[in-house]
């Protein structure tokens, strides 16, 4: 009998968000603390791996995860999925931006225990993909860049090219806030918003 595939937390924490003044979003404030050291603490109390992806390795000096940077550039979130899926020792990753302060461990648990044989396990919310709080297999990887180059750069289109199983919400246990889990922060209206929560 084959033993449950492993799986690690990726965490894409790239560039600067233009639409919230250039700030580095991981480190937006909350109540009392960043956005990316409440994702840490959930994220380690899941996964015995974390890989981060940045630019600013040196940022991330005082946590217990792997920092690496993208090996393909100018290809968006792809390119932080890619390098995050080749630094894996696990057999899969969940991968989730660094913008999503609403993270549900419950959510992850249970995305987790539906994960099979898939390339990809993916939520959909409100009728769209959620490709950055999705598990996908380390053999993804080599599929990304000849995606790239023929000019592939949307998630949801690799997302069809790749064995993608699609977990509607209705799926998730009801007791889990989606609209919480999946609310990423893009302006400083959502900044706002949160920390008013």
């Amino acid at each position: 009998m084959r033993s449950a595939p492993s799986i690690g937390g990726i965490c894409l924490a790239g560039g600067l968000g233009r639409r919230i003044g250039g700030r580095f979003k991981a480190f937006l404030p909350l109540q009392e603390e960043r956005i990316f050291d409440r994702l840490y603490r959930l994220l380690s109390s899941l996964f015995d791996e974390i890989v981060v992806v940045t630019d600013r390795s040196e940022a991330f000096a005082p946590f217990e995860v792997k920092a690496v940077s993208d090996r393909l550039r100018g290809i968006g979130p792809l390119g932080g999925i890619d390098a995050g899926l080749r630094s894996l020792k696990s057999d899969k990753g969940f991968v989730v931006a660094s913008d999503m302060p609403g993270l549900s461990a419950d959510a992850i648990r249970w995305m987790m225990a539906q994960s099979g044989p898939e390339e990809v396990l993916a939520p959909v919310f409100q009728g769209r993909p959620q490709p950055l709080h999705a598990i996908y297999a380390v053999g993804c990887a080599p599929q990304i860049e000849p995606f790239a180059a023929r000019g592939g750069r949307a998630l949801h289109r690799f997302l069809s090219e790749v064995r993608t199983t699609y977990l509607p919400p209705e799926a998730f246990p009801a007791e889990i806030d989606l609209s919480r889990a999946f609310f990423n922060v893009n302006t400083p209206e959502d900044l706002e918003g949160w920390q008013r929560r």
